[in-house]
């Protein structure tokens, strides 16, 4: 789990998040990864395994740049319930 929700940004290499449900997805230099697989997320309730993924580097190493958003309440902390894009 990520201890807030967060932007990964690949800046060199490469890497990839395999997802519960088998799908596999490569990010490449210049790649934005919303992650919000904190614990308070409904899928990652004790119980459940739908909120897990695994992820690793594609070659050799990959630099990422994290950003954590300090977003304690509201509808991107359960984005879930968030509003669909404009």
């Amino acid at each position: 789990h990520c201890p807030t929700p967060q932007l990964v940004v690949c800046l060199a290499g490469g890497w990839y998040v395999k997802t519960t449900d088998g799908a596999t997805h490569e990010l490449l230099p210049g790649s934005i990864l919303f992650q919000d697989n904190v614990r308070q997320h409904p899928s990652a309730l004790p119980g459940t395994m739908r909120g897990m993924h695994y992820s690793g580097s594609l070659h050799d190493a990959c630099d990422q740049m994290i950003v954590q958003l300090d977003l304690p309440d509201g509808p991107i902390y359960n984005s879930k319930h968030a509003p669909p894009p404009m």
